[in-house]
């Protein structure tokens, strides 16, 4: 038995699912559980068969997300193997979805982080044996980060209806009330998953920075 990595190719920012299923018509279940749960959601799906031509099948509604998928699907070369990348969402808004199609076996990642899989290669074929962890943890989080995090908690839950999606800040102003939630004026923004806890500190202050401004402008 060989053991050889594999490493995911795709941008830095884009999230990915990573899993194993046993039947043909995995493709097609995936593509209308990803529909029917986040219909906006950007996707490429792309499914190793494990018999007959051995083929790679593909699905998706993006283009350059689809090529990722089939790029990738014929490196890993696993039988029975499925990857999706998506865009206009996250990995946890469609998970369990993904995890109740009946032909899904497992999942073995679901990051935007680098990811390289541990593949082991025998006479018989070629099996995905999971992907390691890109560093090791060293440290314990200190007290002054668990406040923040927590402030942040706290915080989010007034914020979040007057920002963006992913929890960045989007268009200043066209509202009028200092933040546009990204949809269309006078409808309830979507609300996703935020990213790191820099990237919500930095929406906060920018949220107060804003709000200090008027002030002095209404002065």
């Amino acid at each position: 038995m060989e053991l050889n990595t594999v490493r995911i190719d795709k941008p830095a920012e884009t999230n990915f699912i990573l899993g194993q299923s046993h039947f043909i018509k995995t493709i097609e279940d995936l593509h209308e559980a990803i529909v029917q749960t986040v219909p906006q959601m950007k996707f490429g799906i792309a499914f190793c068969e494990s018999s007959g031509p051995a083929l790679v099948r593909w699905t998706g509604n993006d283009a350059e997300l689809i090529d990722l998928a089939k790029r990738n699907a014929l490196t890993l070369a696993c039988g029975h193997c499925f990857i999706i990348f998506i865009s206009d969402g996250f990995p946890v808004n469609i998970l369990n979805t993904i995890k109740a199609v009946p032909e899904v076996c497992g999942i073995y990642c679901a990051t935007a982080n680098p990811v390289e899989v541990i593949v082991a290669e025998t006479e018989g074929g070629r099996g995905i044996l999971g992907p390691p962890a890109p560093e090791g943890r060293q440290h314990v989080e200190r007290e002054g980060w668990r406040r923040a995090l927590a402030f942040v908690q706290q915080a989010e839950v007034h914020l979040r209806p007057r920002l963006g999606r992913g929890g960045q800040v989007s268009e200043i102003g066209r509202q009028g009330h200092g933040f546009a939630s990204g949809d269309a004026a006078g409808t309830v923004p979507r609300l996703a998953p935020w990213g790191s806890l820099t990237s919500r500190l930095q929406a906060i202050f920018a949220f107060r920075i804003h709000q200090g401004w008027k002030q002095i402008k209404n002065k």
